[in-house]
């Protein structure tokens, strides 16, 4: 299958959820993300503001937030095809940005240099045991990865994993993947 049919497919399979299916998976994979060691030993992470149909991310953040770290979200520079992160606390502005995806606001937000990104939490539609992902077909993360050498991780429910992902030389995996199963390092191909 092309990219683009896997993509559609499972991002219909995720907004056919029911609520309290969402619910309990999203409990289980925050709370396999909590345990781990990726989690306690970061101090900077890195994670988008989710959207409806994605795992909420705001439990993240809370969780993050309660232990004294520091959350950092990317705002997406289109005419650049980049991403740039800043600081996120309580008190932070947000705004739609690309796509209707809140943002942060940059004129108040702390800009944050990627080399102090402890762990990032890479979204995404697709995945496979490799670490590749299908993400919303931008190519952001892949680019902003390129030189990225922390520890990257995706939440992914067993809808969303498939044996292999068709990938191209400028995908980067994830090192990480938590399922419902728990946390595992990607397989390297």
């Amino acid at each position: 299958m092309y990219k683009s049919k896997l993509r559609s497919q499972v991002l219909h399979e995720l907004k056919q959820l029911e609520k309290d299916m969402k619910e309990k998976i999203e409990r289980t994979l925050c709370s396999h993300l909590f345990n781990s060691h990726l989690f306690k030993n970061a101090s900077v992470i890195g994670t988008t503001f989710s959207q409806y149909f994605e795992w909420d991310t705001s439990l993240i953040i809370e969780k993050a937030w309660k232990n004294g770290k520091t959350i950092v979200a990317p705002k997406t520079y289109p005419m650049k095809r980049e991403l740039h992160f800043f600081k996120i606390d309580s008190n932070s502005k947000l705004e739609k940005g690309f796509e209707g995806i809140l943002e942060p606001d940059e004129e108040s937000c702390e800009k944050i240099d990627k080399n102090k990104i402890d762990l990032l939490i890479v979204p995404g539609i697709v995945f496979d045991k490799y670490g590749y992902r299908i993400g919303f077909g931008g190519g952001y993360y892949d680019r902003f990865l390129t030189d990225f050498n922390q520890a990257t991780i995706s939440l992914a429910s067993k809808l969303q994993l498939i044996e292999k992902i068709p990938v191209q030389s400028f995908d980067i995996p994830v090192d990480f993947l938590v399922t419902e199963e728990g946390l595992y390092r990607t397989k390297i191909q």
